[in-house]
């Protein structure tokens, strides 16, 4: 090889080797200002997806299986072990444990998420019997206040949907072939219990359902929708007496969210709907955060007119229970939305 070779050969692996550096230069700073450009985003939205943790108060430290309001500033919480409570005064932070008569000792809370098993006036609570105990079926009131308490044996198990708006009496129900049976049942033994059958409509094709207890005009409440992002969730009236003519309604859900739990207001005739927001920056943000995603609070009336945002969070999906946003509730009052993350009971203004 002669020495011009030498040098031709010598300059055009000098040009190969600049163009690949300035390749690999100009993505390298293509990377460094999408992830600047996406840090930047992330402290944005970051800081309007905590806003729901900034506008909440922490009520309670020690959340367990299943809570009830019995107040403005007070809840009972079910134990695992039946026979006993647990009273909690959120506002003092002081806590103390209920033994239930000896009779009740196999009774406990039932592990409803949503309706109340506290009657209106605050007064009775329902408890069912241990489902391993005998003989089955077997439901008790008892009055918080004088503790005066009723036991009874169903002819069937049911699901309790929540007390009348009068205290007279609760709801229930269980399903009988492709209809819906609601019962009527009475604090007054000497009322026989009233039934309502009603055929499950389209609303039901929905993938989840739930029931959200009895609204102010002796309605059951039922929400319904789908895994997938459709805009909409699905609500249904069914009158436990009179005509009972069924009433379905449609609330609007806002654009790329995904309905992941409802909660209903009697006192005010209020749905809170917890979302998960699954718009660009979510998912952008998402990249470098741990897989986080964005959970919002809505409430809306039963039109879905207005919709009111009280705040996000963000969580992480797929994880241990507790580190979701969870167990969606009212106070009595209806002027607090209250949620359960971390282990820890928040409220949030409802306003």
């Amino acid at each position: 090889m002669n020495k011009r070779s030498r040098n031709g050969w010598t300059a055009s692996a000098s040009r190969r080797r600049r163009r690949t550096f300035a390749c690999w230069s100009l993505l390298v700073i293509v990377l460094l200002v999408l992830l600047v450009a996406n840090w930047h985003a992330w402290g944005i939205h970051q800081k309007e997806a905590d806003s729901l943790r900034h506008n909440s108060t922490k009520y309670w430290s020690r959340i367990l299986p299943t809570y009830q309001w019995i107040g403005s500033d007070k809840l009972i919480a079910g134990y695992f072990a039946p026979g006993k409570l647990v009273e909690a005064d959120v506002t003092t932070g002081k806590q103390r444990t209920v033994l239930l008569p000896s009779s009740l000792s196999t009774f406990r809370l039932p592990n409803i998420e949503h309706g109340s098993l506290i009657s209106p006036s605050g007064e009775w609570l329902y408890l069912e019997a241990h489902p391993l105990t005998r003989p089955t079926h077997r439901i008790a009131l008892f009055n918080l206040h004088t503790g005066q308490m009723s036991i009874r044996t169903e002819n069937a198990p049911a699901l309790f949907l929540g007390w009348l708006p009068d205290n007279s009496g609760w709801a229930s129900c269980h399903p009988i072939g492709q209809a819906l049976a609601l019962i009527t049942s009475y604090r007054d033994a000497s009322r026989p219990p009233v039934s309502a059958t009603y055929r499950q409509s389209s609303i039901y094709n929905q993938q989840i359902q739930i029931f959200l207890g009895v609204t102010s005009a002796n309605e059951v409440i039922v929400a319904s929708w789908n895994l997938r992002p459709t805009g909409k969730l699905y609500i249904e009236l069914m009158p436990l007496s009179g005509a009972r003519t069924l009433r379905s309604l449609v609330i609007p859900i806002p654009a790329e969210r995904e309905v992941h739990d409802v909660a209903f207001c009697p006192s005010r005739g209020l749905l809170a709907i917890q979302v998960r927001d699954l718009s660009l920056p979510s998912k952008i943000s998402s990249m470098f955060s741990d897989d986080k995603v964005v959970d919002e609070i809505w409430i809306t009336d039963l039109t879905g007119k207005p919709m009111n945002r009280l705040g996000s969070m963000t969580v992480v999906p797929d994880t241990p229970y507790a580190s979701n946003l969870t167990s969606l509730a009212w106070d009595v009052q209806g002027a607090h939305v209250t949620y359960t993350l971390d282990g820890l009971l928040f409220g949030v203004e409802a306003k």
